[in-house]
């Protein structure tokens, strides 16, 4: 629950990886009404994801991501962001959380 409040950066929505949802329920729990939370679950599957999502990343923005989860949450989000079911504007942050 202590996550937003050391956010410094305004946002629509809070993306994070999900394993048992422990952190998804804490950064939902703090949030205002008119944020929103969406996990994205890191469980078993998505060997895929190594080649399609953390290289083309780690190329394009110098940063090497984590594949078991983040990885995941950042697939998800562009996956989100690809079927535009984010509105135009939307701020989103994806919490990195290892």
């Amino acid at each position: 629950m202590e996550i937003p409040r050391e956010i410094d950066i305004e946002y629509d929505v809070i993306c994070c990886a999900c394993g048992t949802g422990g952190t998804l329920a804490g950064v939902a729990a703090a949030l205002s009404p008119e944020r929103r939370a969406i996990g994205f679950s890191a469980l078993k599957g998505g060997d895929f994801l190594r080649d399609e999502v953390v290289r083309e990343f780690e190329h394009r923005h110098g940063l090497q991501l984590d594949w078991v989860y983040v990885a995941k949450m950042m697939y998800g989000i562009f996956a989100l962001l690809d079927r535009g079911d984010f509105p135009a504007g939307t701020r989103i942050f994806a919490l990195v959380t290892g």
